[in-house]
């Protein structure tokens, strides 16, 4: 009986849990597979010259003259001049016919604003982008550009509503047209339309790394030392071939103008190199004037190589006199069933993890329990035997697609996922406790196919010359003999002891140590010699910090900078009350310069009234969630602590649980994780005169009280090692993270793409309002004390800290290298102008009002050491909680008694005077001061 319960309960379950969302445009394709693609037809709505804002819609109806499947295709011009790409969703007869639908991004085009610059060393250096607003026309399709075709919709037929709203960017659209589907003719097909001799003799040299324009800011020449590169220097790094990663997503084009003095044929070269993707072979179209004149164009194929090489593309292109755009797309679009494939198959078998979860409510570990599973899902061994199937038939093709090379990392992660699903379809049983083989884990099933998933999407390729000619034996040669080698490696070698010049000893310099990488070090350098010293006559020095501990060392030394930049938010204090760094308040602008940043960020630089650091960067914590788990367990967002328990019982029933900081701090819980607890209940660190602790004052209590029963009561899970991880496999679906989080998921999870959102951290409710208090200082700047320029040095801070800059910065770091390189500035305004989702953007900016930070004091380690202990004692080793935090309570104040002795403010036994604890207050009336 207990079994035909549990087997109507998972059917019912497994019944809830359809998908609430449009099916996805590969799985509606299946079911218009007797539907006709229209011939021979082209609408031109009467709708035209239309300006979009963002969230604004239109609709016009169209009479379609028989039924079938038709493309759309739209003319415009992007107006926006930011980083944001332009996207829209369209709706016919009031539907999104796919999932696809409801986000296509429309392509905008970038160019360069000037030649390549040259740094103080003679190096050349990325100039900045510019948003090139040309008439562009577009026949929608996939955002991920992962489908060969354009997107197909339904018509019927008749009269037709279309709606198409425009959900982020602003573009003017020209012109609509539905029109019907076409397909590229063969080469040979092709080949047959023009019959000429060419007779002329022709060879056109094009530098790669210099497009004349380009789709995406991320696609980025780079500089080579390779010898068979051109153009080449010994001493100087040049920015002489384009592409690597920066162009390997699938979509990513770049353009260059040719001009022909003759018609004929024309073939066409490169020289590349393909080390990047180990034994897999890469793929670019190309395209004439934007336009791809027969099927071959769609797959040129670069193998692996470790070593430059020039290939002949065999397959002549005629063109006629005058003036052309040639074109090179990224191109994934041969693995996009594939692709597609293994999307449905990830999601189908997290979906049969859940049913396995919901089985076993989450206990794989009971070894002594044996399963009949067949009783409960007599189709799975069928099920799993399917998708095997299907993923064989996917590794032969991608196989094919690879010259038959099975060494490639995707096809070895594919192997390693058809294993898995054939060892489980072969023993059902032991599904229930091995059942963490199909989602969790560096080895399940999800993973290896994610890995071929990210393997099979990217398309890295380094391009140095591109070739436009009818004469092969004007190609050049790769040949550099061991002579030439040595002597080049020899002119290094004795080059790299001259002395550059970086401004020593050239009158009033401005020492700026930075604790980032170079990359990052020798953009500041750039914005500064370009913006900064133009505009104040003061000169900059940046140099690289590796280690920001060299600061205390240097002061100690008496070779201190003037300024730092990028160091911990802990250290300006902890320079500040030992007289290295200086007080920034004595400057009569401070109050104006400060109202650019949350005022609790201010906190951990302040002492006695002064402030010795401003935020550089600045995190957020905010609430993850899994949107597709949650609207299948039709479960609410939980926005105070009481609904977070509220939902845990719902998600441990299926192994799942809600991740907090404290399980992936590890064994020393840090503030960022404990204090948001003490804060939420009105609670305090300190008593007023600063000379003890107050933790065990009733609010603190509340909040530790909170902290520690969420572990030991509501059962959330006490160490995450990676939330990110345990977020993708869904042990962990919902949960509270930062900006590394964020950036990770953004990047590093395609397979969850649409299926994530974030919103404001949950709270403690205090009458109407939800008081949910984070932390989220991360780097700042300081200047020391020592400088002989306080004033250039602000001037500095104040150039650096700036809407304007910050904005600059941020833009060209992402366009230098990828979006990856998101920089999370102090700055509001300046995080306002990032490229992320507007409804993220306003959630963090929104959390960013509840951002306070511990205030520093000279025995703070002791009260977050302890505060940490008292969550190890109670949670871990079951103690009273009380009695836990009057011992650390007495721990705290007898360190806080020793270093204000230490630092003047007990002599003899005596108190002389009160340690002031900053509060959010100074910052805001330091703000108002200056207003």
């Amino acid at each position: 009986m207990r079994k035909i319960f549990l087997a109507i309960y998972i059917v019912l379950a497994i019944l809830s849990f359809s998908k609430l969302t449009e099916l996805s445009y590969f799985e509606q394709l299946k079911r218009w597979n007797g539907i006709n693609k229209a011939v021979g037809v082209e609408i031109t709505p009467s709708a035209s010259y239309i300006t979009l804002n963002k969230h604004e819609s239109f609709s016009f109806y169209i009479d379609v003259p028989k039924e079938g499947l038709y493309n759309i295709e739209l003319i415009y011009k992007v107006l926006s001049d930011d980083l944001l790409e332009n996207e829209i969703d369209i709706k016919i007869n009031d539907k999104y016919q796919f999932f696809e639908s409801r986000r296509i991004v429309l392509p905008q085009f970038w160019k360069s604003k000037n030649d390549f610059l040259i740094d103080r060393y003679g190096n050349q250096i990325v100039p900045e982008q510019s948003k090139l607003k040309k008439e562009t026309i577009y026949l929608l399709k996939d955002a991920a550009n992962l489908e060969e075709y354009p997107f197909l919709f339904f018509f019927k037929k008749g009269k037709n509503k279309i709606q198409i709203t425009l959900n982020s960017g602003k573009i003017l659209i020209k012109k609509i047209k539905i029109i019907s589907p076409t397909k590229e003719i063969s080469y040979e097909e092709y080949k047959l339309t023009h019959n000429i001799e060419n007779n002329n003799d022709t060879f056109i040299i094009l530098e790669a790394e210099k497009p004349d324009y380009k789709n995406d800011t991320a696609i980025n020449p780079i500089s080579s030392r390779d010898l068979e590169v051109n153009p080449y220097s010994t001493n100087n790094l040049l920015l002489n071939v384009l592409g690597g990663d920066s162009w390997s997503k699938s979509g990513q084009e770049v353009f260059y103008k040719i001009h022909i003095k003759n018609d004929g044929y024309y073939y066409i070269g490169f020289k590349y190199l393909q080390n990047l993707k180990p034994n897999s072979n890469v793929f670019r179209t190309i395209k004439i004037d934007n336009k791809i004149l027969f099927e071959e164009m769609k797959r040129v194929k670069f193998p692996f190589t470790t070593k430059w090489e020039i290939i002949k593309w065999n397959y002549p292109i005629y063109l006629e006199k005058g003036d052309h755009i040639l074109s090179l797309e990224a191109n994934a679009y041969l693995y996009g069933n594939l692709i597609n494939s293994i999307y449905y198959l990830i999601n189908e078998i997290n979906n049969i993890a859940l049913d396995f979860k919901k089985l076993t409510g989450g206990n794989s570990a009971n070894k002594n329990i044996e399963w009949d599973v067949l009783n409960y899902f007599p189709d799975i061994q069928k099920t799993l035997n399917n998708y095997k199937d299907e993923l064989e038939k996917i590794y032969v093709k991608a196989l094919k697609l690879n010259d038959n090379r099975n060494n490639s990392e995707g096809l070895i992660a594919l192997d390693a996922a058809i294993k898995n699903i054939k060892f489980l379809a072969n023993n059902p049983n032991l599904i229930p406790k091995r059942y963490s083989l199909l989602n969790e884990g560096s080895n399940s099933i999800v993973t290896k196919l994610s890995i071929a998933l990210t393997e099979f999407q990217r398309q890295p390729l380094i391009l140095d010359q591109i070739y436009i000619f009818n004469n092969e034996k004007k190609l050049p040669q790769l040949k550099i003999n061991l002579s030439k080698r040595f002597i080049e490696g020899l002119k290094r070698f004795i080059y790299s002891f001259k002395i550059k010049d970086n401004y020593s000893n050239k009158g009033k310099v401005l020492k700026v140590w930075v604790n980032r990488s170079r990359n990052y070090v020798n953009l500041i350098q750039s914005l500064a010699d370009t913006q900064f010293t133009p505009k104040t006559g003061i000169k900059v020095d940046i140099s690289l910090m590796p280690n920001e501990q060299k600061l205390i060392l240097s002061y100690a030394s008496k070779t201190a900078p003037d300024i730092a930049l990028g160091i911990s938010n802990w250290l300006p204090f902890e320079l500040g009350i030992r007289g290295a760094a200086l007080d920034l308040r004595r400057f009569d602008d401070f109050g104006k310069v400060i109202t650019r940043f949350s005022p609790g960020a201010l906190l951990p630089f302040i002492y006695e009234q002064k402030c010795f650091a401003l935020p550089e960067t600045q995190d957020f914590y905010v609430l993850f969630y899994r949107k597709d788990i949650f609207e299948k367990l039709k479960l609410p967002i939980p926005n105070t602590w009481d609904d977070v328990k509220k939902i845990l019982p719902e998600l441990q029933r299926y192994g799942m649980n809600f991740y907090l900081p404290i399980a992936g701090a590890g064994g020393f819980k840090p503030f960022m994780t404990t204090a948001p607890f003490i804060y939420q209940n009105d609670g305090r660190f300190y008593s007023n005169d600063g000379f003890k602790t107050a933790l065990n004052e009733p609010n603190s209590l509340k909040g530790i009280e909170l902290m520690t029963k969420l572990f030991t009561l509501y059962g959330v899970q006490l160490q995450v090692p990676n939330f990110f991880e345990h977020f993708r496999s869904s042990l962990s679906p919902i949960g509270i993270s930062n900006f590394t989080t964020y950036l990770q998921l953004m990047v590093g999870a395609p397979e969850l793409k649409n299926s994530w959102d974030i919103a404001l951290s949950p709270g403690v409710k205090n009458g109407n309002i939800i008081e949910r208090w984070q932390t989220g200082s991360a780097q700042s700047a300081m200047v020391f004390n020592t400088t002989k320029y306080p004033n250039e040095a602000w001037e500095f801070l104040k150039w650096w800290t700036s809407e304007k800059t910050q904005t600059d910065f941020g833009q060209r770091i992402q366009t230098l290298y990828g979006k990856e390189f998101m920089w999370n500035s102090a700055n509001i305004k300046a995080f306002s102008k990032i490229p992320i989702p507007d409804e993220h953007k306003k959630i963090i900016l929104e959390q960013w009002k509840w951002l306070k930070e511990v205030p520093k004091t000279p025995a703070g380690y002791m009260t977050e050491r302890e505060l940490s202990n008292i969550w190890i004692k109670v949670v871990l080793q079951g103690k009273n909680l009380r009695a836990s935090v009057d011992d650390s309570v007495n721990k705290i104040n007898k360190e806080i008694q020793r270093k204000l002795e230490e630092f003047g403010y007990i002599k003899n036994g005596e108190k002389i005077k009160n340690y002031y604890i900053p509060k959010i207050e100074d910052a805001l009336k330091w703000r108002l001061s200056n207003e």
